[in-house]
């Protein structure tokens, strides 16, 4: 069964939006929350290297991009061997990137937060928050490729949730962290 291409756009549409609130309710609860543990230098180091995490996606090299055209040709045209050649080889090369950047960053991690000027009492504490960021980190290259391959299927309706669900989980992992830290 097919279904109708704008039906599908105002279904993603839908679950695109309801994923946008969903996530703003989760942070609307947690953040003050994370905050309040962590302190404001604390949070603002977390918040800095989270976001700056964020430019990591350049070791992406456009795979994900081009993941989502093969996929979506491949699928298309029935290439089951194909897709999965290329979605294996997408995910093998995320995690060794992931791996190398993430075990690189975590080496250097105490000299990193030097960077910043944090002081002496929140020194250690910003060590531990700046590795909780790259697992983030390490989770978001691997997840990428998955995004990808639902992207490349029409699936943003999956994608929405996918999201959610991540970052729900990780607001959550980060409150059960944060209760049990300090």
């Amino acid at each position: 069964m097919r279904i109708n291409p704008k039906s599908r756009l105002k279904k993603n549409a839908a679950f695109n939006s309801g994923s946008f609130v969903f996530i703003s309710v989760v942070n609307f609860f947690t953040l003050p929350y994370i905050v309040a543990k962590m302190g404001l230098e604390i949070f603002g180091i977390y918040s800095l290297l989270t976001g700056l995490f964020g430019y990591f996606g350049i070791f992406d090299f456009g795979l994900g991009q081009g993941l989502v055209k093969f996929v979506s040709e491949f699928h298309a045209t029935s290439q089951t061997k194909k897709t999965l050649l290329a979605v294996n080889s997408c995910f093998w090369f995320q995690v060794l990137t992931g791996f190398l950047v993430v075990s690189s960053l975590s080496i250097f991690s105490s000299d990193i937060i030097h960077l910043f000027n944090v002081s002496p009492q929140n020194f250690f504490q910003s060590v531990f928050a700046f590795k909780m960021a790259l697992a983030g980190l390490f989770i978001s290259f691997v997840s990428s490729v998955f995004s990808s391959v639902l992207m490349g299927v029409q699936r943003y309706d999956l994608t929405s949730s996918v999201d959610s669900f991540a970052n729900f989980f990780l607001n959550i992992a980060l409150v059960a962290i944060l209760i049990n830290y300090k």
